[in-house]
């Protein structure tokens, strides 16, 4: 006997403001031999350690991200035209991280105090979650209603009944949430009093998924 059944997916939709601040700092420079670039790592680290530290970031809130040393190279044309490789020298780079809560007045003075370090790091802005599971709990509520929502929607148009939920397919991966980052390459040459109003009004995080349900048709 054929099985009667009726097989919906249903997709939920989440939005949330941020409550967190990650920013995330590259430092990098080239230097003639490999224990001038790694004193100067060394410098560059402890300058953004000592910026940091008067607005409440401690040693162990600068996460080191990833770090290394790799000889650099280059190319130029030779009196016969011809390209040749040569050495620059050593590169270091220090990837580093910090997170806060969603706090745009304290964001100012962070990205005041970055500005002015000389070893001028690259950084980014990324708002996010301290804790996702709400949200991806909110997600799978109304991923399963929607499919609900759908089966009794056809059920009704082709006159039958929905009977027992006999199957529920979700695959548990990793959750995609959506943020914007905001990346800011040059010091800013203002005042410390201008820049502790910045106003960033960041995007609400968002992220979707999808269930199949299938239901029994009596």
């Amino acid at each position: 006997m054929k099985e009667r059944v009726i097989r919906v997916k249903g997709q939920g939709t989440v939005s949330m403001a941020p409550d967190c601040i990650e920013i995330d700092m590259n430092l990098s420079e080239t230097y003639i031999n490999y224990e001038q670039s790694m004193e100067a790592a060394a410098e560059s680290l402890e300058e953004i350690r000592e910026a940091l530290n008067p607005l409440g970031f401690i040693k162990k809130d600068i996460k080191t991200r990833r770090f290394n040393i790799n000889s650099k190279y280059d190319s130029k044309r030779n009196k016969d035209g011809d390209y040749e490789r040569y050495f620059v020298g050593y590169k270091y780079s220090n990837e580093l991280s910090i997170e806060f809560d969603n706090d745009n007045k304290k964001l100012g003075k962070v990205l005041y105090a970055l500005s002015k370090c000389s070893s001028t790091p690259e950084f980014s802005i990324k708002y996010k979650m301290k804790d996702y599971s709400e949200m991806k709990e909110l997600l799978l509520e109304r991923s399963v209603a929607d499919a609900k929502k759908k089966a009794l929607i056809i059920s009704k148009a082709a006159e039958v009944t929905l009977g027992e939920i006999i199957n529920i397919d979700y695959s548990w991966s990793d959750i995609n949430i959506y943020h914007k980052d905001n990346v800011i390459y040059e010091s800013m040459d203002c005042c410390e009093s201008s820049i502790e109003t910045i106003d960033l009004e960041a995007e609400d995080l968002s992220t979707s998924d999808t269930v199949t349900v299938t239901w029994e048709i009596t």
